[in-house]
């Protein structure tokens, strides 16, 4: 050891399979002097893993690596820090890597540490990712979602005082507000649409929301200068609109700012004024990222100054020269932090571990393909030479050195299966080249032993089931035990004391149960949503509605009905409170209140922009006029109101089962006359498609029909009138013997629906179908 440099290697043939292939491209062995080792079946030492996508595969990576550490022999224990995984790129797979390792918390029994090299800093802190966005500003439309986006970063919404409980009220107000895209009318025309005018910006929804926290809601018909107060915006929370006026305020500053060239100086003012303006440290991880955007703008301005540089430059060049040396690595970024290393397949990232893994080996992604840049005159064809660098030659060179580094295993995965159709889709051409050498060298059967092909999903049954590892493929392997649980068959209630107790139905009693129109009516419509919202606490219905980025364009389908719903919402109110009949005068007045309704959409900026809005309005006012009409003249001859009256049955078999509900909205001619109901509603009655007669749509007389069955069973028949878009339908109740036994049926089939172990398949619309 006196010498100044020893050189230990080992010499030996290899005791496994990974050795042996080391072993013979040390010695440069070519396939014909092969030495033919026989390889024990349990010698898992090369694997290869085919997986769905790269979610799939962190995930079984998770559960393999699991499997190493438990099977680590004591005299040679496998650590965390003895492992590296490396990705084509990092990027592509941080997202996956955090889900999957970060979920168990230190002191879980499958904890593994773990730690991301080689990530650039620009892609996963919030501060840098929202001054990325912010320095192409000049190309950016500023959408509703995007500056909702700008929002949920935590130190951006400290300085301008919105708290993370305070976001999903400014997000509503955005919403309601009608705020789509673009900061103003200015920066619209920058754009090239200066034809959008300002409806649906930024400016344009902040005004609703200022005028309505100013005035509440207005009874004037053309709103205040023709703006349509937005009244949600009130009461303590109203300092939020505040915040996001001096949000809007700091953006247009910077939008007009960064669209002009400047000097190196002047661009440092303007990009510390940016950081200091929408930036408030929230943690140590914040101050860490403004102290390195300092140093960075400082280490620039140094740059150009030595070289004596002080022309003008764009916002492009000072982006890249600002985050760019962000991203640059520092010495602070450690390689091996005492856990599993994931970083990118780089140079001088394979020195020797015990266990190294490769992910995203999927043809086309690996070797890596580098874009041609057009001043990258080397590039052209006819213009290689020998010794010119080349990225797949690198990246062969990158896999080898890998293959050479491994003291232990060698863990290869892929994307080998479509998770659409499950189709094969091959793996790089270096893993099936290492493949067929291992095929050739050891046979079909050394390669198949240690080829795994995992499920789409982790919670697989096949994970769960006992299989040999000495048969054609190994067995599958997981720790996910909350999968397993959900595999497991329930017990016997005799034979397992924790089972739950039988539900009454089964034990030969009705469960207690009291139905309503609403109700039996929601069964009917769809069995399967009313069997888990009454059985599993499950609902199914639509979230909130997303952020749009997107002005309306048309009227059709939900978006349709929501406007025929809220127009016929306000003319309700407005005409059943100024007169009822059926006069010329009150039709031309009914034309007025749904005109004057369509106005408040249109300055809401609900309709859409120019000649197409026009259009929506014309039809829907087509539409309207007719419907409040009709529905006014049933108000003038039914001009008595009725008290509501009780709607009780009892099930001849079920006594617990009980029909109770109440029949609201009677009306008559006179004042012992008929009762009958009026329903207005904004759906479509009949399909016109040019038919004659049209087409009647059942499905949305649902409701209407068991109103008029219910009220029939119970003893008080009430007929209904229902007026939609286009049509109008008049129900008629049948008679109280033929509707008492059919309520019955239907009550049966409700209870046996809600309370059997899966639900009914059939819905009104499948069920419609079948009868025709």
């Amino acid at each position: 050891f006196d010498l100044p440099r020893v050189d230990l290697f080992d010499e030996g043939p290899g005791t496994h399979l990974l050795g042996q292939v080391q072993a013979a491209i040390r010695e440069l062995l070519p396939l014909q002097e092969h030495p033919r080792t026989p390889v024990a079946p349990d010698d898992q030492s090369i694997v290869f893993h085919v997986a769905h996508s790269a979610q799939r595969e962190v995930e079984i990576l998770h559960d393999q690596l699991l499997e190493l550490f438990a099977q680590a022999p004591a005299q040679r224990p496998l650590n965390p820090r003895d492992v590296v995984v490396m990705v084509p790129d990092i990027d592509t797979f941080a997202p996956s890597i955090r889900a999957v390792f970060g979920q168990h918390p230190r002191g879980h029994s499958r904890h593994i540490p773990w730690g991301i090299a080689d990530q650039k800093s620009r892609g996963h802190q919030p501060i840098l990712v929202a001054l990325d966005w912010l320095l192409q500003a000049p190309q950016q439309r500023f959408g509703a979602s995007e500056v909702r986006d700008l929002l949920n970063v935590p130190s951006l919404a400290r300085r301008h005082g919105v708290a993370a409980e305070d976001l999903p009220t400014l997000v509503a107000w955005i919403e309601g507000a009608g705020v789509r895209w673009g900061l103003n009318t200015a920066h619209r025309q920058s754009l090239g649409l200066a034809a959008s005018g300002n409806q649906n910006s930024w400016a344009f929804g902040l005004r609703r929301m200022l005028l309505g926290y100013a005035t509440g809601p207005l009874e004037r018909a053309d709103g205040f200068a023709g703006v349509e107060p937005y009244a949600e915006v009130a009461g303590l929370s109203a300092g939020l609109a505040g915040a996001l006026a001096m949000l809007l305020e700091g953006l247009t500053r910077w939008w007009a700012q960064c669209s002009t060239p400047c000097p190196p100086t002047q661009w440092a003012e303007r990009l510390r004024a940016l950081s200091a303006g929408l930036f408030e440290a929230t943690d140590d991880t914040d101050r860490a990222v403004l102290g390195a955007l300092d140093a960075a703008l400082a280490s620039w301005l140094q740059a150009c100054e030595l070289a004596g540089f002080d022309g003008e430059v764009d916002l492009a060049v000072a982006r890249e020269a600002w985050l760019g040396a962000v991203d640059e690595p520092t010495a602070g970024g450690r390689f091996r932090a005492g856990g599993v290393t994931f970083c990118t397949l780089l140079p001088l990232r394979a020195i020797p571990f015990e266990v190294v893994c490769l992910l995203g080996m999927n043809d086309g992604d690996y070797p890596r393909r580098s874009a041609r840049s057009d001043f990258d005159l080397m590039a052209l064809p006819g213009q290689a030479r020998p010794g010119d660098r080349s990225r797949r030659d690198d990246d062969r060179q990158l896999m080898l050195d890998a293959l050479l580094s491994a003291r232990r295993v060698l863990y290869i995965s892929w994307a080998g299966r479509s998770p659409r159709d499950n189709q094969a889709q091959p793996p790089s051409v270096l893993v099936s080249q290492l493949r067929d050498y291992l095929a050739t060298a050891w046979g079909q059967e050394v390669r198949a032993q240690r080829t795994t092909a995992h499920p789409l999903q982790p919670f697989s049954r096949r994970y769960f089931e006992h299989r040999s590892a000495t048969g054609p493929a190994p067995a599958l392997v997981t720790y996910a035990s909350e999968w397993r649980n959900a595999h497991l068959d329930p017990a016997p209630a005799a034979d397992n004391p924790d089972a739950p107790a039988t539900t009454a139905a089964a034990a030969g009693e009705a469960a207690p149960m009291r139905l309503t129109v609403a109700g039996l009516a929601g069964f009917l419509r769809n069995p399967v949503k009313a069997f888990f919202r009454h059985r599993l606490l499950i609902s199914f219905d639509e979230p909130g509605q997303t952020t749009q980025d997107e002005e309306s364009f048309a009227s059709a389908g939900l978006e349709r009905w929501a406007l025929l719903d809220e127009v016929l919402h306000e003319a309700r109110r407005q005409v059943d409170a100024g007169g009822r009949g059926a006069s010329g005068q009150e039709q031309a007045d009914v034309a007025a209140v749904v005109q004057a309704q369509l106005a408040r959409l249109k300055r809401a900026g609900r309709l859409p922009l120019a000649g197409p809005g026009l259009l929506v309005e014309a039809e829907l006012q087509q539409t309207l006029v007719p419907m409040v009409a009709r529905w006014q003249a049933a108000l003038g001859r039914l001009a008595h109101t009725r008290d509501k009256l009780p709607a009780l049955m009892q099930h001849p078999q079920m006594p617990a089962l009980v029909f109770d509900d109440w029949l609201v909205g009677l009306r008559s001619a006179e004042a012992v006359g008929e009762a009958q109901w009026i329903e207005l509603q904004a759906s479509t009655l009949a399909d016109q498609k040019g038919q004659s007669p049209p087409t009647l749509r059942q499905d949305k007389l649902l409701t209407a029909w068991v109103r008029c069955l219910a009220s029939a069973a119970c003893g008080h028949p009430a007929s209904g009138l229902v007026i939609g878009a286009g049509a109008a339908v008049h129900v008629r109740p049948p008679a109280e013997a033929e509707a008492r036994t059919l309520l019955a049926a239907l009550m049966g089939a409700c209870h046996a629906g809600l309370t059997q172990d899966r639900p009914t398949p059939t819905a009104v619309q499948t069920g419609l179908a079948f009868l025709k």
